[in-house]
Order: C-alpha cells, then structure tokens, then sequence
C-alpha cells in the first residue's frame, strides 16, 4: 500500500552539485529514484524567515509523493538525502540557518505523530506562505489534512492569515 506525503524542499546554498536550483533538481532526482512522484510545485523565491543574520533567499517547493514505508522511513530516507545533498545541522541558533537542501515531511496520509523526532502534520507549515502556496499549487480534491479532511479551504484560510505577499513567484512573508 502507498500513502500520499507531501514534502517542503528549501535550499539556498550551493554545494559541489551546484547552486541551490541543483541541489532541488538532486533531491527530485533521488526522491524520485525511492519513491512516486505525483506532483511537483512551481519553484518559489522566498526572502528568509524569522532570521537575525543576512543569507540569501531561499528556493521553496512542495512535491507529492507515494510512499510505500511508514512515516519514520520516510524520514529517514530524507534525512539521508539532506547528508547527500551536504547539509550540515549547525547547532542551537537563534532561527533558521542558511542550508544546501532543506527536506520537511509537511502531511503523511491521515497520519498524526508526535514523537520528539518526528511531527506530523508539520508543526509550523500552516504559518508559512513559502509552504503554503506551493502546497495550494499542487493540492487535489482527493488530499487530506488529518483533522480536517479534504481542506483545501482550510489551507486557503491559513494562507489568508498571514501577511505576505507574491510578486512574480517571489514570496515575502512577515515575521
């Protein structure tokens, strides 16, 4: 059996594969050799979040996949992915780092998990317009956000929420 995830891909530094826009084809390439891809977002420019230091902006998108493992297998394949892709985990910093590949499982199925590892749906998707257009982009009639059910209204209530704004695939996003 295959449940549907969808998965946040961020990068936006280079590595030895190339600039961020290589290192998003990479993580599609090898997520793609493990699983099926069904859907694939649009690519957008997003001006960091909640940082305190300069770094460039980031390169989002949101894929829909089959996956024919648990959650946990899930993760851990893109966990993985991110040590090919030479992300390194800096420690406890004050907000997010800049980073070569960035892989968030956001939904698994009608799944919920809470485990100090691993929350699922993702725990702070719904602040973020850089995860949630995208996702709108590629969402279908038949997707589900455990909770909610088929919501894609409840996405577009979430988007609505929030102080951002879209100018030519670039995403700017209050703090």
């Amino acid at each position: 059996m295959f449940t549907p995830a969808f998965i946040g891909l961020s990068a936006n530094l280079p590595s030895s594969y190339g600039p961020p826009e290589k290192n998003l084809d990479m993580a599609l390439k090898i997520l793609g050799e493990k699983s099926k891809i069904a859907a694939v977002s649009p690519r957008y420019l997003t001006s960091p979040l909640g940082v305190k230091e300069q770094m460039p902006d980031f390169l989002n998108q949101v894929i829909k996949i089959y996956w024919a493992d648990t959650a946990r297998g899930l993760l851990d394949m893109l966990l993985e992915t991110e040590n090919r892709l030479e992300r390194v985990r800096p420690g406890d910093k004050d907000g997010p780092a800049a980073r070569t590949i960035d892989l968030d499982l956001l939904l698994f199925g009608k799944e919920i998990w809470n485990l100090p590892e691993l929350t699922v749906p993702h725990p702070r998707m719904f602040g973020r317009a850089f995860v949630l257009v995208p996702l709108l982009d590629i969402w279908s009639e038949d997707d589900e956000i455990p909770g909610q059910g088929r919501a894609a209204e409840f996405l577009q209530n979430a988007l609505n929420a929030l102080t951002w704004s879209l100018d030519n695939r670039y995403i700017v996003q209050d703090n």
